[in-house]
C-alpha cells in the first residue's frame, strides 16, 4: 500500500538507507508535501527517544504513529472514492439528459426560426412633437440596424409613451445577431403592463422570447393563457405551436 510504502521510505531516510536520485527525490517531495514532512519529524522524535533510553513504550508509539499514519491515509482514500463515485455518477447523469436536452434546445431554436418574423413599424410612429426622433428610429429599425435601435432607445428619457420604448427595444433584442432573448423579454413584459395599441402583438413575441430563452414551459403555458384570454393577433400560430411544444 502507498501509506506503508511512504512509512518504510520514512524509516530508510532516517536510517541513512537512502542514496543518490532516491534521496534526492525524497528530499524534493519534502519540499512540496507539508504532510510528509509533519510525519517525518514525528516519527524522527520517536527515534530520538528510543536512542536515548532503549524504551520500549517509544517503540510502541512509533507503531502507533505509523497505525494512525495509515488510518489517515484510509479515510483519505476513503472520501476520494466517494468523491469520483458522485463524479461517475454525474457523468452518468449528464450522457443520459445532456443529449436530449440539447434535442429540445434544437427544437425551441427551430419553433422560434419558423415563426419569429420582426414586426413591421407603421409609416408613422408617433405624430407629436417626437416624430422626428421616432422616424430615426424607425428607419434605423427598418434597415435592420437593431443596434443602433437599441443604443438610442435605451438612452432615451421614459415618457408617458414609455411601451413604444419598451416595445421597440424587446423586438430590436429578439431580432438582432446575436439575439438577447433575456432582454426582450423584460421589454415586452413592460410593454403590456399599461393599455395600448401593441399588447396582444408584445404578447405574441413575448412567447416567442420565452421559447427563444429556451423557457419551454413558460412559453406554453403564456401561448395557452392567450388562447384562453381569446387574443386574436397570429392565434393560428399560438394553437399551430402548442400542438408541437410537448
Amino acid at each position: 500500500m502507498e501509506n506503508q510504502a511512504t512509512y518504510e521510505l520514512i524509516e530508510k531516510y532516517l536510517n541513512g538507507e537512502l542514496s543518490g536520485e532516491a534521496l534526492a527525490n525524497f528530499e524534493k517531495r519534502l519540499t512540496h508535501e507539508p504532510d510528509l514532512t509533519a510525519e517525518l519529524d514525528e516519527i524522527r522524535a520517536l527515534h530520538q527517544l528510543v536512542e536515548l533510553g532503549g524504551d520500549q513504550i517509544a517503540q510502541r508509539q512509533i507503531n502507533q504513529a505509523a497505525d494512525l499514519y495509515e488510518a489517515q491515509r484510509r479515510v483519505v482514500y476513503r472520501r476520494r472514492s466517494v468523491v469520483l463515485g458522485m463524479v461517475a455518477i454525474l457523468a452518468m447523469v449528464l450522457l443520459v439528459f445532456y443529449p436530449r436536452l440539447k434535442k429540445l434546445e434544437n427544437i425551441n431554436d427551430q419553433l422560434f426560426a419558423e415563426n419569429f418574423r420582426p414586426f413591421r413599424a407603421p409609416s408613422n410612429v408617433r405624430s407629436d412633437d417626437s416624430a422626428e426622433y421616432w422616424e430615426e428610429i424607425r428607419q434605423a429599425y427598418e434597415t435592420e440596424n437593431y443596434s443602433e435601435v437599441i443604443t438610442q432607445l435605451e438612452n432615451k428619457r421614459p415618457s408617458s409613451q414609455d411601451y413604444l420604448q419598451q416595445f421597440y427595444l424587446g423586438m430590436s433584442y429578439l431580432a438582432k445577431t446575436p439575439s438577447q432573448p433575456d432582454h426582450a423579454i423584460l421589454a415586452f413584459e413592460k410593454t403590456i403592463t399599461t393599455d395600448n395599441d401593441y399588447i396582444e402583438i408584445a404578447e405574441w413575441y413575448l412567447g416567442l422570447a420565452y421559447l427563444k430563452n429556451q423557457q419551454r414551459d413558460k412559453a406554453k403555458l403564456h401561448f395557452q393563457q392567450l388562447i384562453e384570454k381569446g387574443n386574436t393577433y397570429q392565434r393560428e400560430a399560438i394553437l399551430d405551436l402548442l400542438a408541437r411544444i410537448k
